[in-house]
């Protein structure tokens, strides 16, 4: 393609991405938002993230499936306006739903799940905008920057999740992005196990072990920081479990309705943290230390949908 074609087909994509808050902007300015026009315009905002975030993630397997090397230059703007919206999407919850209150969000979020499940995409979006400068990418160098930007997977999964979990009957445009993203992914995970391994020049062969032989490699998997903290939670967790059975059960039900959804929101930004550790370290084929990384992630995901349970009777 052409530089005045790739520069008229990157004008048209700023155009086109920005119809959607102009018509919203354009309705909310001649009252036609429905009988409900801050839910509709949080609705629609969303909508537009996801379907931006998802075209964002397109943009690879069409470029290595059709061989169009231009399409690359897209990436940027969809991804900044997957941003865009997402941000709008917030902040209109925050400023015409909360009326700017932090405290009565953050009660929400904690009385809601899907609230925090999206605020949780949200924030991880916030470094991928930021570093999405020529500038950013020549410091960070282009391996970090490209493992930092693998985060958008967690974005694109906290988004459908948030969703999913926010839709009370119709589930079928949630389930519909959920496709869409699982073959995208599906796609990726493909490429990765399929590409061609460097074959070790000694001839000595190195048999992989994931369980640790002895008591030092068993202490070393527990001197971990990430995994050690998930290791100890999980244990105290399951004693609380027990307490809670007993005499102290009503104590118990007091800290989960005042405090321990905040042990959940930890067990969840575990669960983010280590899953994308263990990604960076599959990728850079340290399959051992991923596989660990991964086993505590599922772990710590259980914990956090423990304290989101109901009351232990």
């Amino acid at each position: 393609m052409k530089d005045s074609e790739l520069r008229f087909a990157r004008f048209l994509v700023l155009v086109n991405g920005a119809v959607p808050v102009t018509l919203l902007g354009w309705d909310a300015w001649h009252h036609k938002l429905g009988a409900n026009p801050v839910n509709f315009a949080i609705l629609t905002t969303g909508m537009s993230a996801l379907v931006f975030l998802m075209l964002t993630l397109l943009v690879t397997p069409l470029r290595k499936i059709s061989g169009w090397s231009w399409i690359i230059s897209f990436r940027r703007t969809l991804g900044l306006y997957s941003f865009f919206y997402a941000s709008c999407h917030f902040l209109i919850f925050f400023s015409l739903d909360r009326s700017f209150s932090v405290s009565g969000t953050l009660s929400e979020m904690l009385k809601r799940k899907y609230l925090f499940v999206g605020i949780t995409g949200l924030l991880v979006m916030v470094p991928l905008a930021i570093t999405s400068t020529n500038a950013m990418i020549k410091r960070l160098g282009g391996k970090r920057w490209r493992a930092l930007h693998r985060l958008v997977y967690v974005a694109a999964i906290a988004g459908v999740i948030h969703y999913y979990m926010q839709v009370k009957a119709d589930v079928r445009q949630p389930l519909a992005f959920a496709s869409v993203l699982a073959i995208l992914l599906g796609y990726r995970l493909l490429v990765f196990w399929r590409r061609p391994r460097p074959v070790p020049a000694a001839t000595t062969v190195v048999t992989q072990r994931f369980l640790p032989s002895n008591r030092s490699e068993w202490l070393g998997v527990l001197s971990r920081p990430f995994q050690t903290y998930i290791f100890v939670a999980i244990f105290f967790y399951l004693y609380c479990l027990d307490q809670w059975q007993g005499t102290t059960r009503q104590v118990g039900r007091l800290m989960r309705d005042d405090g321990l959804a905040f042990f959940s929101a930890g067990y969840f930004v575990s669960f983010i943290a280590l899953t994308i550790i263990a990604i960076v370290q599959a990728l850079s084929g340290k399959r051992r230390a991923a596989f660990w990384n991964a086993a505590f992630a599922v772990a710590s995901l259980v914990a956090g949908f423990g304290f989101m349970l109901p009351n232990v009777h």
